[in-house]
């Protein structure tokens, strides 16, 4: 069983005697797409097809909102296929869980904000290997 330290907020996560908290499981697959839909692809310097497309063909550019919802969860998508191919490719020296598995990538929705036409909603729903659904929600700023 593979495990990674619990980031909440952007930091490492300690319990109340200062600890690093792990994630295991199905809070870890929830936490490896986070973090590769956060994570800019090349912004990692020994691992620079890491990450995701998502800001980076995005900001900066007047895009209307169908075309930038499109290639959002486009991008989206293809960095949930990386992680797949990174998980089948752990799992052959690493005992991965079917919890931790990315099984299929069910539905990306991305919206923009009617308030704020920079900031999206995020929305991914997934199953893992275990077949239990996975729904993850955030916002992003483009």
């Amino acid at each position: 069983m593979s495990f990674d330290l619990k980031i909440e907020n952007g930091d490492w996560k300690s319990d109340r005697v200062g600890d690093l908290q792990k994630v295991e499981n199905t809070e870890k697959l929830i936490q490896d797409c986070l973090k590769i839909l956060v994570t800019n692809v090349g912004s990692i310097p020994f691992h620079p097809t890491y990450g995701s497309y998502l800001g980076k063909n995005l900001i900066g550019n007047v895009f209307d909102t169908e075309f930038v919802s499109s290639e959002a969860q486009n991008a989206i998508k293809n960095s949930l296929e990386s992680l797949q191919k990174y998980q089948r490719s752990q799992s052959l020296y690493q005992r991965v869980t079917p919890e931790e598995q990315l099984a299929s990538i069910r539905q990306v929705t991305v919206e923009r904000n009617s308030v704020d036409p920079r900031y999206f909603s995020v929305v991914v729903e997934i199953s893992t290997g275990a077949f239990k659904k996975e729904t993850l929600n955030f916002g992003v700023e483009l």
